[in-house]
């Protein structure tokens, strides 16, 4: 049994939570696997966290964790839904897109949530335990340069690095913009959704892809301006100070715009290529919206916070779980006992559903089926016997046409 267990689904995941990890003694990074998606390097796990155990474990057996060890640090809900009752669970936020999911009432199921700042823990504090700490993939960036300090990047010419970072799914504007970029003169490069694979891009654009294990801040800040849709990408661009084009594109499968709900309150810090526009125009218009300096600052200390030292402060609010110093929250404990229960229902129903096709699995063996087959065959036999032959139907018809023969002919003599 390990003090902390940090449950990674992805490479992405894991550049979240590694610089957390190094922080914690007793640590255990638990790779979770699916057979849709890719799994984690484990050699990438020993660079980045040496000291940490490995253990492998698929999505059906999250519940098997539970008691392993004295906290479990999770990203998304799955592990939540198996209700753990012995391991205290933390939930690290991850993203800032998607609002209506992220800040979701599955919240309410973790001991904890550690948020990027203000703005997320207004929208989680009425149903969910949180503290702000900020977002760990910055830290070695302001490490470097303060808030204060950081300025956009120079473009090194009028051909444009261009980070185009889609999110996936229905919401994924890929199918459509690739496109529009093969006629425009840029630099381009893919960073796909760990969600997304290379089979998602169709183009005949000579493009570099890259996936979720590369390094998310030194990806975006090598780039001139990030273009993208609902991915959460358009907030780390943002907060590393690099121009934001959002793509206008409609979805594939209709003509719905693609506007999220949260789009209004980062418009004024972000340029939306038109249909038709030249992409050099639109990159200047996101140049000009991020240089705006008090923009800037009131959008970093609003999304994000503790610049630079978001590690730390997680892992002080870990501990903190850990040692039981959490305060009470009555409206998160009304939620959570809610959803408890419509999990435990709903899980009612899947296992009455499932015996319920067992049984009439059992009762569709051979002899039930050679029942079955036997009344069949007697209903036909049955249908067949009572139908008139088909040589009396040929005689009825006969005599049915000489009577309305003679019919007609005694009417016509009178």
């Amino acid at each position: 049994m390990s003090h902390f267990c940090f449950l990674v689904a992805n490479s992405y995941q894991l550049h979240h939570v590694a610089p957390v990890a190094v922080l914690l003694d007793d640590v255990t990074i638990a790779l979770q696997f699916r057979e849709d998606v890719e799994t984690v390097d484990e050699d990438s796990v020993r660079q980045l966290v040496p000291a940490a155990a490995i253990e492998r474990i698929g999505k059906g057996d999250l519940h098997l964790l539970d008691g392993s060890h004295d906290v479990i640090v999770c990203q998304t809900p799955p592990l939540l839904h198996c209700l753990l009752t012995r391991s205290r669970t933390v939930v690290l936020q991850y993203g800032l897109g998607k609002e209506r999911y992220n800040y979701g009432a599955w919240r309410a199921l973790a001991d904890l949530n550690v948020v990027y700042g203000p703005h997320s823990e207004a929208r989680m504090r009425g149903h969910a335990r949180t503290t702000i700490a900020g977002c760990v993939l910055f830290d070695a960036f302001f490490a470097q340069e303060s808030i204060d300090d950081v300025r956009p990047p120079v473009p090194r010419g009028s051909r444009p690095r261009v980070l185009y970072s889609p999110t996936y799914g229905e919401l994924s504007s890929l199918a459509s913009v690739l496109p529009r970029l093969e006629v425009e003169d840029t630099d381009l490069t893919v960073k796909l959704h760990h969600q997304s694979s290379r089979l998602d891009i169709a183009s005949s654009l000579d493009l570099a892809v890259l996936d979720s294990t590369a390094d998310p801040v030194r990806t975006i800040r090598s780039a001139d301006v990030v273009l993208s849709d609902h991915s959460g990408a358009i907030y780390d661009a943002l907060y590393a100070r690099v121009p934001v084009v959002l793509t206008s594109a409609p979805l594939d499968h209709g003509s719905t715009q693609l506007a999220g709900p949260e789009r209004h309150q980062i418009e004024r810090l972000v340029a939306v290529w038109e249909p038709g526009e030249p992409f050099g125009e639109v990159w200047q218009r996101a140049r000009d919206a991020i240089e705006n300096d008090d923009r800037y600052r009131t959008f970093a200390d609003t999304y994000f916070a503790w610049h630079g030292q978001a590690a730390s402060r997680c892992a002080e609010a870990i501990e903190s779980a850990r040692s039981n110093r959490l305060p009470p929250h009555f409206n998160r404990d009304v939620v959570a006992e809610r959803l408890t229960t419509l999990i435990q229902s709903e899980r009612d129903l899947n296992n009455e559903s499932r015996r319920l096709r067992r049984e009439l699995a059992a009762l569709q063996t051979t002899p039930w089926r050679m029942v079955q087959q036997l009344r069949f065959n007697a209903e036909g036999w049955l249908r067949r016997a009572v139908a008139p032959h088909p040589r009396t139907m040929r005689l009825m018809g006969k005599l049915s046409h000489l009577t309305r023969s003679r019919l007609s002919s005694n009417s016509e003599s009178r």
